[in-house]
C-alpha cells in the first residue's frame, strides 16, 4: 500500500508493508507476530516521502523496519517517530533517524536518534526511551526485495 493508518481499537495480525506513510495508533494489546515495513522515497534533493509514527501500540511481538531507500541525513525531518505510548517487545531496524521515546525489550539497529526541540534538530541524542536488549528476537532483512515472479532462494 501507499499509505497504512490503523488507529483505536483494531487487532493486526501480519506484515504491513507500505510505500509513503505508515501510523499506528492503537489501544488494543496486539498478541499476534507483526512486521511494520516502510520503503520511503526520495522526491527532490531535500524532500523525502516515508514517514512511521507510532504514536500507541502495546505489542508482544513486533517488528519496525524503515528501509529508507535513498535516505540521507541532509533531508528534512526524522522518518520515525516511536512515542512514549509504544511499548514492544521484538526489533527496529531503521535506515535513518529515529525519535525513540518508548519502551522496547529486544534489539534497535538504527542509524542514529534525533529529536526536535521547538526548531532546533538534535541528532545522536536519545530522549526518554528505554530498550532492554534481548537476544532471542531474530529479524532477517533481506538485501534485495522484488516484486512480482515467482517467490524463489539461492
Amino acid at each position: 500500500a501507499r499509505t497504512i493508518s490503523a488507529k483505536e481499537n483494531v487487532r493486526l495480525n501480519g506484515v504491513f508493508f507500505a510505500q509513503d506513510s505508515l501510523e499506528i495508533n492503537v489501544n488494543t494489546v496486539q498478541n499476534a507476530k507483526n512486521t511494520f515495513v516502510l520503503q520511503g522515497r526520495k522526491v527532490s534533493d531535500v524532500d523525502y516521502t516515508g514517514k512511521m509514527a507510532f504514536k500507541k501500540l502495546k505489542a508482544k511481538d513486533a517488528s519496525i523496519i524503515f528501509l529508507g531507500d535513498n535516505w540521507d541525513e541532509t533531508l528534512r525531518g526524522i522518518p520515525v517517530e516511536i512515542s512514549e505510548e509504544v511499548d514492544i517487545t521484538g526489533a527496529i531496524v531503521v535506515n535513518g533517524s529515529v525519535d525513540f521515546r518508548g519502551k522496547l525489550k529486544g534489539y534497535m539497529t538504527i542509524s542514529n536518534f534525533s529529536f526536535y526541540e521547538g526548531e532546533t534538530l538534535w541528532r545522536g541524542f536519545l530522549r526518554g526511551g528505554q530498550i532492554k536488549g534481548d537476544t532471542s528476537v531474530h529479524v532477517i532483512l533481506p538485501d534485495v526485495i522484488q516484486f512480482g515472479g515467482v517467490p524463489s532462494y539461492e
